[in-house]
């Protein structure tokens, strides 16, 4: 049955052993408490009608395991440092590529196998001249002097924010009465949902009750619990600069931006600002952290091939 292919991947709602399994290794290697359980949802799910479903009664665990994953992309997997130090990579590797045709490579099946990790120390042992600015901005990775983030906005799904990061540094640069250029700009535009983009992939979701095990039915949200949210899809945007002289202006110029392209009413209030403010000074305590708290789970399959 297709049932079989969901429970790997299941494109239907989202809930499947991967997910299982990459929460509750993620949750356990951070160090993060679980509040839902899988072997549950594992060990009680039935197939009705070619579909995977659970007890009714489990509905509330379903949701958990969703603000699971909404917590750790919130609070681990776009953790700002892990952004910054990517960026510094990419760049790297980007000012590499005329000397060592790396993007050339990843056509050809052989040469890509050979791009491993090894290719940074290649960069930092080279003696060509045309690697010397990548060597540069690897020697700032090693000795930890980072790209610096700059602010960050909170905006609903739906806010009309361009989904293009290099149109968002082009626009965003264009506000900054040209203290910058795109090149002194990354952005990060970053959406984090239930999985389903803006809907609530619980409502893909059938649901039985023991007293009639053959028959399946969705549940509305309000009927697991008020406290669910409304919304479940927000979209983030970070604005990083490689130079630290650059960090107030590429501030100011965000919020300008989202002035200008009227964003400014949908702003949600993170821990960073209950308004959108105009010049900002920076507090003691760094006004611009969000950070959120998370939940967890790991595998599913033997059970449903014997229901």
């Amino acid at each position: 049955g297709v049932f079989l292919y969901e429970i790997v991947s299941n494109s239907r709602n989202s809930v499947d052993v991967d997910k299982f399994d990459y929460l509750a290794r993620d949750c356990y290697n951070c160090g993060l408490k679980s509040t839902y359980d899988f072997t549950r949802l594992m060990s009680m799910s039935r197939v009705i009608g070619g579909e995977i479903c659970y007890p009714a009664k489990e509905a509330y665990n379903v949701y958990e395991m969703f603000h699971t994953r909404y917590s750790l992309f919130k609070q681990i997997y776009s953790h700002r440092a892990a952004k910054q130090i990517e960026y510094m990579i990419t760049d790297a590797l980007e000012k590499a590529n005329p000397v060592l045709h790396i993007a050339e490579r990843v056509d050809d099946v052989d040469e890509f196998l050979k791009l491993t990790d090894t290719i940074v120390r290649e960069i930092e042992n080279s003696s060509d001249p045309g690697l010397a600015e990548s060597q540069r901005i690897l020697s700032d990775l090693r000795h930890r002097r980072l790209y610096k983030y700059a602010y960050e906005v909170l905006l609903p799904s739906g806010s009309g924010l361009p989904k293009d990061p290099r149109e968002l540094e082009r626009y965003i640069a264009g506000c900054s009465e040209g203290r910058l250029t795109e090149r002194d700009l990354i952005v990060h535009r970053m959406p984090i949902n239930y999985a389903h983009k803006d809907r609530n992939p619980v409502d893909s979701i059938h649901f039985f009750q023991s007293r009639a095990p053959n028959e399946s039915f969705t549940i509305k949200k309000d009927l697991v619990s008020l406290l669910i949210p409304d919304k479940f899809e927000e979209v983030v945007v970070r604005v990083f600069v490689r130079n630290p002289a650059h960090i107030d202006a590429a501030r100011q110029s965000l919020l300008a931006y989202v002035r200008g392209a009227r964003l400014s009413d949908s702003i949600m209030s993170p821990k960073s600002q209950h308004r959108v403010p105009g010049p900002i000074k920076r507090a003691a305590s760094d006004p611009r952290r969000v950070f959120i708290t998370p939940v967890a789970a790991t595998a599913h399959a033997a059970a449903l091939t014997t229901a």
